[in-house]
């Protein structure tokens, strides 16, 4: 199906474009890979609102030195940090 910009599109006829809802749920196959991997898997964030999209996972909210030492250093084998980069300008940006 092709989607024109200037032309409205009926409910129906999207999601009859979309394909087929993914059948497993990969949650539980993502959380067994990260904790046999040994290694901690460390989701970075520009956005504010990202934080509500995760669950079971540990989440900074602030860029604290200390508090991302502690976190990289624990026994959760995830962490989601927000690094608020979009409220930043460029140079502070790129720096974080």
């Amino acid at each position: 199906m092709h989607f024109a910009e200037d032309q409205p599109l009926a409910r129906d006829a999207f999601d009859a474009a979309l394909p087929p809802a993914w059948p497993d749920d990969l949650g539980a196959q993502v959380r067994a890979q990260v904790r046999a991997s040994g290694r901690k898997l460390v989701v970075l964030d520009d956005d504010p609102t990202g934080g509500q999209t995760v669950g079971d996972l540990s989440e900074l909210l602030t860029w604290d030195g200390e508090l991302l030492k502690g976190a990289l250093l624990d026994d959760d084998p995830s962490i989601f940090v927000l690094t608020n980069t979009r409220s930043l300008p460029r140079a502070a940006a790129a720096d974080r």
